[in-house]
């Protein structure tokens, strides 16, 4: 009995990573290398969309595509700005 409780205790755990690192990868792909960061984030979005719940991870999925394309675009504006 005790140990069924200790299982379903890490596989909670495990799901609820998945969100929290692709959420926090998708925020550092805004400004550090978006084309890895964003990747990742979309990785553990699919990752979470297929063992827990397929809304969240697909919105997390749909924020590292956005983290890639804000950041590209933003580190081009810096670029410019910078460069000339």
């Amino acid at each position: 009995m005790e140990e069924n409780n200790l299982q379903e205790t890490k596989q909670e755990d495990t799901t609820v990573i998945f969100a929290i690192v692709g959420w926090i990868f998708s925020f550092i792909g805004l400004l550090f290398f978006p084309p890895i960061f964003g990747s990742i984030a979309i990785v553990f979005g699919y990752m979470h969309r297929k063992n827990v719940n397929r809304t969240h991870g697909t919105v997390i999925m749909v924020a590292g595509l956005l983290s890639i394309v804000i950041g590209m675009v933003l580190g081009a504006m810096m670029s410019v700005m910078l460069y000339g």
